[in-house]
């Protein structure tokens, strides 16, 4: 009985030993359970487990989660690379593993999808934008936070038809060409037409599949060029004009055209340019010109552009001594705007009765007298531009008076002096607002600088109005001037009865 006994405890401990050292099912680690936008060559985890001696592990794969046809991976490792998985399509998955003492049950069985298309980027589809003809395609790389593998090629195709049936452009862009942790794949196009629309699409392939292909976006290449400057209408522009337009890429010549005839029947000038920009040399001072450009590559050619005009300047723009200005030295620097395509300048003064008149020329926008002026007089000045065809009408004519700013008996200042009416019918009021009382001489000079007016007048302190009869003078433009003491003051007077 005794040994019976015994017998019996030995064959349960023998039981139980046995029962410890079955090796357990793996346990699955990732793609977690049904998840989908797998790659084709999507890794299969799973965690290690404990056994008597070496561990292998068998993994079965297939269509169904019957297992009936599986592709069988036999492995040490604790994961296995899938290859060629079909786009699209469900897979099941399990795993057991074998040690010395037997082999495990399966684990459980998971479930994973292949990604079955391809995302575009850019252009952004049906983009109002208008793409260059020579557009980068973008499509991206990525499905979901998961980098795109196991591919071999990205087919893409353009076309004029959202079918496809005659592609314009069937290219395939190997997989490598960019880095592998490139959010994107691109393709730059050539020699599309202008003012087109297109369709393009892509898929991804490998040695056994094709995946489908993505959605399908258009968009619409340029119309023409676009103008920059000048601006439409503008004026005093150099008789060295520079025309410019938004630069475009894809393109290998720009056509431009410059005319005096808004129909450009004629035109003046027409030339080619690799550049966004050019300069047109030597028009005529005064002249409204009127300009477009169209761009052309191998294929094709836009549209004329939007047409503008600008006119080229007539006249200088003096800049100083300021109209009116006084205490200037008797050797002055006459100052204007430059204009570019200007060769020369021609300047001309002469003193209020024109005992001095003389002319001088420059190639600079400035002039430094090359004699002594008189001091104590006034002086009227005035600038025509030069080049190889044309001349500019002179410009407005300005006076400044010349010696040292003296102490007068009141500051003349714009701010205290008033005209009024200007322009004049013959009768014209002059408003002083002197802080004390004082004696003005009102001189009156024509546009050449004849003094045809010439009075003094009290004035009380404060607000005061003198009333002056010039119903004598022509009609035309006048400067009327103020002095008291050293203090010289000038404006413009029109008289037009």
């Amino acid at each position: 009985m005794k040994n019976l006994l015994l017998t019996a405890i030995f064959a349960i401990i023998s039981l139980s030993l046995i029962s410890q050292t079955d090796v357990l099912p793996p346990v699955l680690d990732k793609p977690a359970n049904a998840a989908a936008n797998q790659m084709p060559d999507v890794q299969l985890d799973w965690y290690a487990v404990n056994g008597i001696g070496p561990i292998s592990y068998e993994l079965q794969l297939d269509t169904n989660d019957l297992f009936q046809t599986p592709v069988i991976y036999n492995t040490s490792s604790t994961a296995q690379k899938a290859e060629n998985l079909m786009f699209g399509d469900q897979y099941f998955w399990r795993v057991r593993a074998t040690d010395n003492s037997g082999t495990s049950d399966w684990s459980l069985t998971r479930s994973l999808t292949i990604f079955s298309i391809v995302a575009l980027h850019k252009p952004v589809n049906a983009d109002t934008a208008k793409q260059m003809p020579d557009v980068t395609l973008d499509w991206s790389n990525k499905k979901g936070a998961n980098f795109i593998t196991g591919i071999t090629y990205y087919d893409l195709e353009v076309s004029l038809t959202n079918d496809f049936i005659d592609p314009y452009l069937v290219d395939s862009i190997a997989f490598g060409t960019f880095p592998s942790n490139a959010q994107y794949y691109e393709k730059q196009t050539s020699n599309l037409l202008f003012d087109t629309t297109y369709y393009w699409r892509v898929r991804a392939r490998h040695n056994l599949d094709v995946s489908n292909w993505s959605d399908v976006w258009s968009f619409t290449t340029k119309t023409g060029v676009t103008l920059a400057t000048p601006a439409n209408g503008a004026v005093n522009q150099n008789p060295d004009a520079v025309l410019t337009w938004e630069a475009m890429s894809g393109v290998i010549k720009f056509v431009y055209q410059v005319c005096t005839d808004p129909n450009f029947t004629f035109p003046c000038i027409t030339n080619f340019t690799e550049s966004n920009s050019v300069t047109v040399p030597s028009l005529i001072f005064g002249v409204t010109y009127h300009w477009r450009v169209k761009a052309a590559h191998l294929l094709d050619t836009t549209d004329w552009s939007a047409e503008r005009d600008f006119q080229v300047i007539n006249t200088v723009l003096l800049t100083s001594p300021q109209n009116g200005a006084s205490g200037i030295s008797n050797l002055p620097t006459l100052s204007w705007n430059p204009i570019i395509g200007a060769d020369q300048y021609e300047v001309r003064w002469n003193n209020e009765n024109n005992s001095i008149m003389d002319t001088a020329f420059t190639t600079t926008a400035s002039f430094l007298m090359f004699k002594p002026l008189v001091l104590g007089e006034d002086y009227f000045w005035m600038v025509r531009a030069i080049n190889n065809v044309d001349t500019t009408n002179w410009s407005e004519t300005w006076q400044f008076y010349t010696g040292p700013q003296g102490v007068g008996d009141i500051s003349l200042r714009k701010d205290i002096i008033k005209l009024f009416p200007n322009p004049s019918n013959g009768l014209l009021s002059v408003e002083l607002n002197a802080e004390k009382q004082t004696n003005i001489q009102i001189t009156i000079l024509d546009f050449v600088g004849k003094v045809v007016f010439d009075e003094n007048y009290y004035f009380g302190q404060s607000q005061e109005i003198r009333n002056i009869n010039l119903y004598d003078l022509s009609n035309g433009l006048y400067f009327i001037r103020f002095r008291s003491g050293d203090e010289v003051y000038t404006e413009k007077l029109v008289i037009d009865k």
